[in-house]
């Protein structure tokens, strides 16, 4: 094939180039041969890679260039040898080409029909009741998964193709799961999820490339609300990838979607810290006191959503203002319960010594992150938070609060 690339560069060769990679592959199949079966062959991919490029260079040096002929005769290479199970012959050329002979009708008619039936067998499965087994969340995904393959074949379509397939793996999402979360069963990653992310990351990739300016906020939030339902039936596989890619390229949606999330873990970190001050309290009045970390074990309860949160995107910085906040709720600050929770301070140092490290590492590691991310990143503001809670603590002779990061946070500014 490097003869043929370097005959495509001669003057005079790109059109000898491209019939002659036709005929290549033409040849490299016997057509007498009876078997049922042929192995896949590393040759066809970039076979096909090169006549997908020379068709693109005829296109654009004859753009009037419409291989009506060539389409037909391809078309009934891959449906014979379809029949022996080879499915890698010239699968990008053909469907760029094809789309050019049919023009922007043909593709809108090919997505049509596809979307069409993609709702048929949802409301197929839908109607399908009394037969469970057949609607659950896995049944449902085998059955979605034959629909990639042929959004595949769009998004290779010239004339919009990527875009309508763009839209069309969103679609297919969102009918390979039932509203009711009572078929999800137990749920785990299923093939179709994977298969479904990564091509819409392919195919948003390819639109970004064409469109510099592509922000599909419309698919930003119509996932963000899926996942987060889902997430609520213990399912994290629907388009993780995807999501975090296009909500890069939506910097401040981002920011506010993290923002959100951030007030509402705020919001369940403030009302655990209210009450459980207020028991403490009255514990405190009766003359008790606890014999374990109340505060600092329901703390911990959130490293989890802040972690999370620190990987989405813009999600990091409003990570590291939930660990100071959780830090700043992890004790008590009534006049009637001491942050020491009337222990000694042996005993303090026992019973926290395992929520302090905890918190104390994560913050370490949030704040290596940023610095990573943006060298100038001086933590201030934050600073200012945790000198307080430092300052408050020493008056009770505690010294471990933060210790690491609050020491590195200072040297960064």
């Amino acid at each position: 094939m490097a003869e043929i690339e370097q005959l495509a560069e001669m003057p005079e060769g790109l059109e000898r180039a491209f019939n002659l990679i036709l005929f290549l592959g033409e040849k490299s199949y016997d057509q007498d041969d009876t078997r049922d079966f042929y192995s896949y062959r590393p040759s066809d991919k970039p076979a096909d890679a090169l006549l997908l490029k020379l068709a693109k260079r005829m296109k654009k040096k004859y753009p009037t260039f419409m291989p009506t002929t060539v389409v037909a005769l391809l078309q009934s290479k891959i449906e014979q040898l379809k029949a022996k199970g080879v499915k890698t012959y010239f699968p990008n050329s053909y469907d760029l080409m094809w789309s050019w002979v049919g023009g922007l009708e043909a593709v809108r008619e090919f997505h049509d029909d596809l979307k069409s039936e993609i709702s048929s067998t949802y409301e197929n499965i839908l109607a399908e009741k009394g037969k469970r087994y057949e609607r659950d969340y896995h049944s449902i995904g085998e059955r979605m998964e034959d629909y990639v393959p042929r959004i595949q074949r769009l998004g290779r379509m010239a004339s919009t193709g990527s875009e309508l397939a763009f839209d069309l793996v969103l679609y297919l999402g969102r009918h390979s799961y039932l509203e009711s979360p009572d078929n999800y069963g137990s749920p785990s990653n299923r093939p179709l999820d994977m298969e479904m992310d990564n091509l819409l990351m392919q195919l948003a990739t390819a639109i970004k490339e064409d469109d510099p300016d592509f922000k599909p906020k419309y698919a930003v939030d119509s996932l963000r609300y899926e996942i987060e339902f889902l997430a609520e039936n213990d399912i994290h596989s629907y388009f993780p990838k995807s999501f975090k890619l296009l909500s890069s390229w939506l910097p401040e949606a981002a920011k506010a979607y993290a923002g959100e999330i951030r007030d509402e873990i705020k919001g369940k970190i403030s009302k655990a810290h209210r009450i459980l001050e207020k028991r403490l309290e009255i514990y405190r009045l009766d003359q008790k006191r606890p014999t374990a970390d109340w505060l600092g074990a329901k703390m911990l309860e959130f490293l989890g959503d802040i972690k999370k949160l620190s990987k989405m995107v813009e999600g990091l910085l409003p990570a590291i203002d939930l660990v100071v906040y959780l830090g700043e709720c992890s004790y008590p600050r009534k006049e009637t319960c001491e942050p020491a929770y009337g222990w000694s301070t042996e005993e303090y140092s026992e019973k926290r010594c395992y929520f302090e490290l905890k918190i104390d590492t994560l913050l370490m590691e949030l704040i290596e992150r940023a610095r990573m991310e943006d060298e100038n990143f001086k933590p201030i503001k934050q600073i200012a938070s945790l000198r307080e809670s430092v300052d408050y603590l020493a008056g009770y002779k505690i010294r471990s609060y933060f210790p690491r990061s609050y020491t590195l946070m200072c040297n960064l500014v």
